[in-house]
């Protein structure tokens, strides 16, 4: 029997973490990061083949700069996703360039579509699955036009 590929969930929101264990369980050995906890002091102690990581209102940048130093950081890094369900990030594609990251995910997938994701970032394929463009809110038009 192959050993299960271990997943670290680096998502705050515990509605997300929940969704994503849940679907995740059975094919995968999940490691939900601790509250308060630096992604990258997890990832060189628990040694995980992949990093789901949440893209959290008002800390995008600090994200992708805690993306980034994962996978810069020396050894084996881990693949990393960026996790983010509320499309807070406008341009998906350049985020990930950017940030290094193995694969995006910005809508919310069905169990099986969630799991063939991970397996696609395990893989190397790189996957980016963007939903809609989030709906502009009011401050935003305004400071547009």
């Amino acid at each position: 029997m192959s050993e299960r590929p271990r997943v670290l969930l680096a998502t705050p929101d515990a509605r997300e973490r929940l969704r994503l264990l849940s679907a995740l369980r059975d094919l995968f050995e999940l490691m939900p990061l601790a509250p308060g906890e630096d992604p990258l002091r997890a990832c060189r102690a628990q040694r995980p083949a992949a990093v789901l990581l949440s893209v959290p209102r008002h800390q995008v940048q600090n994200t992708l700069r805690a993306c980034r130093a994962i996978k810069t950081d020396a050894g084996a890094p881990p693949c990393v996703a960026l996790v983010d369900p509320s499309r807070r990030l406008s341009h998906p594609d350049q985020a990930v360039q950017a940030s290094l990251a193995d694969g995006y995910l910005g809508l919310e997938l069905p169990d099986e579509e969630l799991v063939a994701f991970v397996r696609a970032v395990l893989a190397g394929e790189r996957p980016v699955r963007a939903g809609e463009a989030a709906p502009r809110g009011l401050l935003d038009r305004l400071l547009r036009r």
